[in-house]
């Protein structure tokens, strides 16, 4: 593994990112291009789907114009995966630049959300020659204490039932919970503290997560909280039509990644099955657990006959969607 000297800065030739998590890879790719100073370098990207693996090679060997350094990000690269991508001899040229990268050229290969091949020679020559980085979803533990580290950074603290309910509310948005972190430090001052109040107020709240809560409040006969969900959605702006047709939805997905689990699937491929995230996934995951098959399938088919009445005209939306406070 070899790196170059920018500024006295130690930067590495050649970067791999893998894993599944895009928003904190990319988080990375940034801090290490911010850790080179903006007038000593360009960009460029590439996206494999679009530019030949030629094309990024002939880059990286050419001198930069006008500046020291060059930072190349090279996106989609199939070719440490099972997947054939680029000409023999481009590959060929790819394996000889890797044994020796240019001084003056930064290679960031951004295999985020592909499978490498661990047979494949350019993947094995990669584990020798990069600094690999593994961007994996940070497990329910490592989120928190994540959280916390950015209200610590904006001199601010978090009490224990605050953070609770406002990973509840975010889940795990990193882009969002950044940007409600920053709002509710601001909204307390320099060593002031969050509490759960302040969350409740400021976070907003997310619809499906709110779906999400009117079903487990039924399932669970949480009869408090499924009148005070039941408040909040008729008096919501969304349409009540809207909303009994997400519920419904909700319940088929519950239903549906349930079974996946069963048929063995893991988070991932439940990622892929819905083209979702792995962040996304997770939380998929976690709520199909909390549910019995036997209960969701009963679930679906009321909520197929509800839809039915309705639109049918049996049944007025508003008073459907009491029915199930009452029917379920």
């Amino acid at each position: 593994m070899r790196n170059i000297n920018v500024n006295k800065i130690a930067v590495e030739n050649v970067y791999l990112f893998t894993g599944t998590e895009e928003v904190r890879g990319n988080a990375k790719i940034d801090q290490i291009i911010q850790t080179i100073p903006p007038a000593t370098f360009n960009i460029t990207k590439y996206d494999l789907d679009i530019s030949p693996l030629s094309e990024v090679i002939i880059d990286a060997i050419t001198v930069p114009f006008l500046v020291d350094y060059k930072v190349i990000i090279v996106k989609n690269p199939y070719f440490i995966t099972k997947k054939k991508q680029g000409k023999a001899q481009d590959l060929n040229n790819l394996i000889k630049y890797l044994k020796n990268p240019s001084d003056h050229t930064v290679l960031i290969i951004n295999a985020i959300g592909l499978e490498p091949d661990s047979t494949n020679e350019i993947y094995q020559l990669l584990q020798k020659v990069a600094y690999i980085k593994d961007t994996q979803l940070l497990d329910e533990v490592e989120y928190k204490g994540w959280v916390i580290r950015l209200f610590r950074d904006e001199q601010v603290t978090i009490k224990d039932d605050a953070l609770e309910l406002l990973v509840e509310l975010v889940k795990q948005n990193y882009v969002r919970m950044e940007h409600e972190v920053k709002k509710l430090a601001t909204f307390v001052g320099a060593n002031g503290t969050v509490t759960s109040k302040d969350v409740q107020n400021l976070v907003s709240r997310d619809l499906e997560g709110e779906i999400f809560n009117f079903i487990k409040a039924i399932v669970t006969k949480d009869t408090k909280k499924v009148i005070e969900l039941h408040q909040a959605f008729t008096n919501s702006t969304q349409d009540l039509m809207g909303i009994i047709a997400m519920i419904s939805r909700t319940f088929r997905n519950l239903l549906t990644t349930l079974k996946l689990l069963k048929a063995g699937y893991k988070q991932h491929d439940i990622a892929q099955f819905y083209n979702v995230s792995d962040g996304r996934a997770y939380y998929m995951v976690k709520d199909a657990k909390m549910f019995d098959e036997t209960d969701l399938v009963n679930y679906v088919k009321k909520m197929a006959d509800l839809d039915y009445h309705i639109k049918s005209g049996q049944i007025e939306k508003k008073i459907g969607l009491e029915r199930l406070l009452y029917h379920f």
